[in-house]
């Protein structure tokens, strides 16, 4: 037992160790300015990162430019997450406000009874240990995708990581369920039946008039979004009645910034409801601004409204879906198509002249 203890123990150090340890070489990163000269004599300007002094080869700038770390990024991530794992609650859709790290706390007291009611108190020690190192692996783990995965918006928000935490709490609490309700030589049924009836109520207290509606679609109008899901699949069935199965329709969502986090309650469907026959908002521009265009969630400045034309052509498309207009578009779309009235939400078919897009005509409102 003593050595158990001591291996969780050094892991667990090994891993914050190892944790701390990226975060202050990312926060050692510094980006240094370089004139390189060509081989035809051409002077261009190039950035390069130095960690404590020394210079890192090309291949780990190529691989950092890639993943835009940073010293802010990392920091920032970490204090959005470990707020999120230790004050903010797993969902924001039940009575019961528990955070991941209270509920990791609460699987190990389990345990520990678990190792009192069946007299398996040394088993009950490996399983704590065993749930403390997973879970601050876990976490590690999940820290370091964020940095080094993520766009800087993402990571410092870390609005996901209560579903990833959940996932594991999940798996925690199979965990200690199963040990419980193992039922091999136990000692004291009666105190089982207490410590069961008490996490019972515990979960119980979590339901309230709108955990079911907001979990299940038995209540539509109190389903997160429903509006959003189901206006977009109404149009998707308009424009599939109207258009041929090998023509393709290219989408355009001007979404305001105040409505910005509820875009995916329409991209999402329109995507999976048209498929391959519409543009996927993941790898083209669906929001088009004066600094540029949003690929996904990125902020493009390298891709215009300027830039549609070749875009149309590129993919092949025959059509433009515009679900949602705002004065950007309605002054800037006639710049670049010819187009005989006034820019509206709706279909519209795509005119080319010597396979180049110069025209947009109007088919039907949806």
């Amino acid at each position: 037992m003593q050595r158990l203890r001591i291996t969780t123990g050094v892991l667990c150090l090994l891993i914050l160790i190892g944790t701390a340890g990226v975060v202050l070489l990312i926060g050692e990163l510094k980006p240094v300015e370089k004139t390189v000269v060509s081989e035809d004599g051409q002077e261009y300007e190039t950035t390069s990162y130095e960690i404590m002094g020394k210079e890192l080869p090309q291949g780990a700038v190529n691989w950092i430019d890639t993943y835009t770390i940073n010293g802010k990024k990392a920091k920032e991530t970490m204090k959005s997450f470990l707020t999120n794992g230790i004050g903010n609650r797993l969902t924001s859709r039940s009575n019961l406000k528990l955070a991941f790290v209270p509920f990791v706390i609460l699987c190990l007291m389990l345990t520990t009874i678990y190792g009192d009611l069946y007299q398996k108190k040394q088993e009950s020690n490996y399983f704590r240990c065993y749930m403390l190192v997973m879970s601050l692996a876990y976490s590690a783990v999940l820290y370091l995708s964020f940095v080094l995965m993520f766009t800087y918006g993402l990571s410092v928000d870390v609005k996901s990581s209560a579903r990833y935490f959940s996932g594991c709490a999940v798996y925690l609490f199979m965990l200690v369920m199963t040990l419980l309700l193992s039922r091999e030589n136990l000692k004291r049924k009666t105190a089982l039946k207490y410590v069961l009836c008490g996490i019972g109520a515990m979960f119980l207290y979590g339901v309230n008039t709108k955990y079911i509606p907001n979990m299940t679609a038995l209540d539509k109008d109190e389903v997160i979004g429903y509006e959003s899901i189901s206006s977009a699949k109404h149009q998707v069935q308009k424009i599939q009645k109207q258009i041929g199965m090998e023509e393709k329709v290219y989408f355009i969502y001007q979404v305001s910034e105040k409505d910005f986090e509820e875009r995916e309650y329409v991209n999402s469907p329109v995507l999976y409801y048209m498929d391959t026959q519409v543009s996927n908002y993941m790898g083209s521009p669906w929001r088009f601004l004066e600094e540029g265009c949003n690929i996904g969630l990125e902020l493009r400045e390298d891709i215009t409204l300027q830039n549609l034309p070749d875009l149309l052509t590129w993919g092949g498309y025959t059509y433009v879906w515009i679900y949602k207009s705002n004065a950007y578009l309605n002054e800037k779309l006639p710049e670049v198509f010819q187009m005989e009235e006034d820019v509206e939400k709706g279909l519209y078919k795509v005119i080319y002249e010597n396979e180049r897009p110069v025209g947009l005509e109007y088919v039907s409102a949806l």
